[in-house]
This record gives C-alpha cells, sequence and structure tokens, in this order.
C-alpha cells in the first residue's frame, strides 16, 4: 500500500502515531519490492542458465559457446532500441575507431559491388592516393587473402593496423591486375567537409559529423572564410549528419551562442543520467545571421545543435524534417574486455522538448515500433513565442521539399552507369579544372547517353510496375478483356521512356558532374560543383541577402 493511499484511508483520529505507521509501510513496501526484483532477476537468470546448458550438452550438432551467448545477448538488446548494443572484446577496437574517427588505414573508403570491393573515394596525399589507387579500382585481394565473399567489417578489418606498417593489395581496373604495397597511416575522419563561400558574403561550412573536435574546425573553417573575405552571413549545413558526441553539440551551438545558455538536458531512470549542458565560453560570433540545413539524415548531435539555435531563435532551420532520434547512449565496460553501449537517457532542447520520433517502449502486438503520429505531438514555444513541436525530429522552419524518387536515377544507380562513365572520362581531366566553373556540357552528355546505350541499360518505370500489378489484379478478378487496353498504355509508355535520359537531363547533368569533380578535385571538389545546382543551398542565400524575410522568420 503506497503512503499516499495510507493518508487517505487512515485519519489521524484512528491512527494516533500515523507518521511513524506510514513510514514502517514505506520501508516494508521497498524491501518486498527489492526482494521481488531481485527474486525475478536471479530466476530468470537461472532459467537461462539451464537453456544454455540443455543446449549446449544435448544439440543435436556441437554449438560454439560463445557464437550461441552473443546471438543471444544481441537478439535481447534488439528488443529494447536500436542503439543499444553488446559489443565483444574483438570489435571494442573497431568500436572505439568509430567513435573517435582515427586509425591505422591506407585513405581509402570502400563499397561493395557484387562479390568485390570497389574503391568508392580517396582522401587526398593519404597512401591509397599516393600509391596511384583511383575511384573505381577494384580490390581483389589484401596480404594474399582474397576479398570476394568478405563483408564490409571483415575487409575494415584487414585493412586496419598500426600507422607505419604495410600491406600488399591486389586491384584491377580495365581488366589489368596490380599489385601494390601500401603503407598504413594514421587516418583523421574530418568533421568539416568542406567550406567556402555559396555567394558574397555568404560563408559555408559542411559538418559531416561530431566526432572529436568537431567545433573546434567549425571554428578554424569561419576564420579561414575571414581571411578570404567578409562573412556577412553563414550557412551550417548538417545533412546527412548522422551525430556523435553530444560535448561537441554543446561546443557548437556555444559558438553561436553567449556563455551560460543552457543548451541541452538529460532526463533518465538513473538520477545520474539527468545533467544540464551549458555554454561555457565566449561565442565565436553571437549576430551573425545563420541558417541550419537539415534533411531526414540529420540525426541526434545534429539535432540538438538544430534544435536549440531554433529554440532560441538563434538560426533559420531550413529542409526537410529530421530523422528524430532524441536518446543518448553510454558505454560501459562489463566482464572479459567487452562493452555494453546502452541508451541511459533522452534529451530536451531548451524549450522542454524531446524529438525522439519512435517509441520503443510501445511496441505493437508484431514487436513493431510506432512512431509518434503528428496528432499528438506537443506543443511548445521558442524564446520569441514561435511554435515547435516535440516527437518527430526537427521541422525545419522553411521547408524545401525533397526531390522526388525516380525509377530512371534508381536503375542507374543499381547499375553503377553514372559511376563507371565517370570512370571512364576521367582520365581526360581539363587542363584549367575549377570544380565551381566546370559544367556538363551538351557533347560530353551525347557521349553519357552513348555510353548507357552501347552497355544496354535499361529500367523499368514506376509506370510500368503498377501496370504489371494492374494487369495481374485485373487477371485475377476476371477482367482480362481490358487487358488489351492496358497493353495499349503498355506501348505508349515504353515509346516515350525511350527518351528518358534526355526528358531527365536536368537531374543527371548535376550527378554526372558531381562525379567527375570528385575524381578531379576529391570529396572538396565534388561537394564546391554540387553546391551550384543544390537546392536548398541556394533557398538560403536567398533568405540570408534579404534580412527584412530572415527577420520575419525567427519574429513572425
Amino acid at each position: 500500500m503506497k503512503p499516499d493511499k495510507v493518508h487517505r484511508v487512515l485519519t489521524p483520529r484512528t491512527v494516533p502515531s500515523l507518521r511513524s505507521f506510514g513510514a514502517a509501510i514505506v520501508l516494508l513496501a521497498l524491501g518486498l519490492g527489492a526482494r521481488s526484483d531481485h527474486f525475478e532477476i536471479n530466476k530468470q537468470l537461472e532459467i537461462f542458465t539451464d537453456v544454455y546448458r540443455e543446449v549446449h550438452q544435448h544439440y543435436v550438432d556441437p554449438v560454439s559457446s560463445s557464437k550461441l551467448m552473443e546471438t543471444a545477448l544481441h537478439a535481447m538488446l534488439a528488443t529494447l532500441d536500436p542503439y543499444t548494443n553488446y559489443i565483444p572484446e574483438s570489435a571494442v577496437e573497431d568500436f572505439r575507431s568509430e567513435n573517435t574517427g582515427q586509425y591505422g588505414g591506407i585513405g581509402a573508403s570502400l563499397s561493395p559491388r557484387g562479390k568485390s570491393m570497389v574503391v568508392s573515394s580517396i582522401h587526398p596525399g593519404a597512401s591509397a592516393d599516393l600509391a596511384g589507387l583511383h575511384i573505381g579500382d577494384e580490390l581483389l585481394d589484401i596480404d594474399g587473402t582474397p576479398l570476394e565473399g568478405l563483408d564490409m567489417n571483415q575487409v575494415f578489418r584487414l585493412i586496419k593496423g598500426s600507422p607505419g606498417t604495410s600491406l600488399d593489395v591486389t586491384y584491377e581496373r580495365k581488366g589489368k591486375k596490380t599489385k601494390t604495397s601500401l603503407k598504413r597511416v594514421e587516418v583523421r575522419a574530418f568533421n568539416v567537409a568542406y567550406s567556402g563561400f555559396v555567394a558574397d558574403g555568404v560563408g559555408y561550412i559542411y559538418l559531416a559529423n561530431f566526432m572529436n573536435k568537431a567545433s573546434d574546425e567549425i571554428k578554424t573553417a569561419y576564420y579561414e572564410l575571414l581571411k578570404q573575405g567578409p562573412v556577412k552571413s553563414l550557412v551550417l549545413d548538417l545533412r546527412g549528419n548522422p551525430g556523435g558526441l553530444l560535448d561537441e553539440a554543446v561546443r557548437t551551438c556555444n559558438l553561436f551562442l553567449p556563455k551560460g545558455q543552457e543548451v541541452v538536458r538529460t532526463k533518465g531512470r538513473d538520477r545520474a543520467s539527468e545533467e544540464i549542458f551549458r555554454t561555457t565560453a565566449n561565442p565565436m560570433d553571437a549576430e551573425i545571421p545563420l541558417v541550419v540545413l537539415i534533411n531526414s539524415g540529420s540525426a541526434s548531435a545534429s539535432e540538438i545543435v538544430a534544435g536549440t539555435l531554433q529554440d532560441l531563435d538563434r538560426a533559420v532551420v531550413l529542409g526537410q524534417r529530421s530523422f528524430g532520434k532524441g536518446l543518448v547512449q553510454q558505454s560501459k565496460p562489463i566482464s572479459y574486455g567487452s562493452q555494453i553501449k546502452i541508451t541511459i537517457a533522452k534529451y530536451y532542447t531548451p524549450s522542454g522538448r524531446c524529438i525522439q520520433a519512435l517509441n520503443y517502449a510501445d511496441r505493437a502486438e508484431d514487436g513493431s515500433v510506432r512512431a509518434v503520429p503528428d496528432s499528438v505531438r506537443s506543443r511548445f514555444s521558442t524564446r520569441g513565442g514561435r511554435t515547435v513541436y516535440d516527437g518527430g525530429g526537427i521541422d525545419p522552419d522553411v521547408v524545401v521539399p525533397e526531390p522526388k524518387g525516380s525509377a530512371l536515377l534508381d536503375g542507374l544507380e543499381d547499375q553503377w552507369t553514372v559511376f563507371d562513365f565517370a570512370n571512364e572520362v576521367a582520365e581526360n581531366k581539363p587542363e584549367s579544372f575549377q570544380p565551381g566553373k566546370f559544367e556538363v556540357d551538351d557533347r560530353l552528355y551525347a557521349r553519357f547517353v552513348d555510353f548507357a546505350q552501347k552497355r544496354g541499360f535499361a529500367h523499368q518505370s514506376y509506370s510500368e510496375q503498377l501496370m504489371a500489378r494492374l494487369d495481374t489484379v485485373l487477371r485475377l478478378e476476371g477482367y482480362g478483356d481490358l487487358s488489351k487496353e492496358l497493353e495499349s498504355l503498355r506501348q505508349q509508355t515504353l515509346k516515350m521512356k525511350s527518351n528518358d535520359l534526355d526528358r531527365q537531363r536536368a537531374r543527371l547533368a548535376p550527378w554526372i558532374g558531381a562525379e567527375l569533380c570528385e575524381r578531379w578535385g576529391y570529396l572538396p571538389g565534388r561537394i564546391e560543383y554540387v553546391l551550384k545546382h543544390d537546392e536548398e543551398t541556394q533557398k538560403a542565400v536567398e533568405l540570408l541577402r534579404k534580412p527584412e524575410v530572415y527577420s520575419k522568420v525567427l519574429k513572425p
């Protein structure tokens, strides 16, 4: 019986020593509760041990004890949320590298293609670059170990090692196999992938993640821009940024907010997880007009920065609704060198909202997770009185719809058509190449169309996919006679589809240009080129160039 019920049922007239009586009941209840929990935990552990022992001793085929246990641990934690994970001792070093962004490697990213691994990007000046590897090269083996059949983690472990050590790589380019030796170097994933000017006086910083020193890199990029010319306004691009360190999110906000400002607070079941994070230093620039770009790939620390600057009316948030991850994780060491990364709290922006989109504690009968419906999202207010909502990511102040999908673009990506075309053309780099001035002209685009047709590129349009399903339904329902009309429509669609490469040139040409600029100018070259064709960046520039419109968004 709870103390409040005791006070309602028993009055001071009937119980002279009510306070001591109530306290005794509370202590008794707590003792029974703790004993009950303890008993239940021991009971379940005993059951689990019995099952584990019986399976190990009597299952028809031999079983691996460690694999069986690891599978059980992963399955157990998967019922909680995707972010609570068991990390075996063998994977702890990879986990540390992933969180620090530092490891011994060759400075190249790989992507699986069929049964092989293909170089998808190269860091300038790293060992892969110096050894002459190109984007598109197919890696066949590392130190004599064939890569066919290996997943990305297995390949990553072959490449990783202590800086200064060597590895032998065999790769294939246009049918020719080459073996070369590469020296591992300390590879550090940079947080700021690019910075520059996107218009006169409008600075731009693209932050790819929130690893160590993310805020320092932003500050360095900003002061480098100041050396090039006056920075009257700034675009901070967090699109596709999956997050990272909470402290770096706070320090990033501190660059634009005064000292002592609450940025975010965390709350969990454990009181130790409850904490308020404030800015601790003077800002880099507390007045500069600021636009933050987000999309559905902006998560966690990115949402803290976007949400906090929005709550305090310090920046205009532009783009699409963010991912909606309002959970905080912490890694803890456990037995035998293993670790567990566990969700310990939810975080709340200054207005008091938590933007977690999925409620992992409230699952449907089939185990699926429910998203928070827009209809039940709670309203909150920014410092200036604007309405914002919790429970579904950060809603941008200025919405720029995401480009619609295209079966043509999907087909070109699945078949690596643009990627392979760029590899073929990249050999002829223009003498005076500048990413900001490069364009895909008529001649180059015609060459791409010819390339796609000669290699037999074909795709099934969304219309064809729908008509195929409709034809099946018509026949099932006995309306087969209508199939003739449907066939006529299909033929007309095929005739129009034959011109898809020409009709969608406006979307394809920038993609081709981006691939070429990355081969000629690495990742910064690609970003510089893409920004010229990026609708959201142009919208941000337009907004920053009109102070009255910018102010109206923040103070409607």
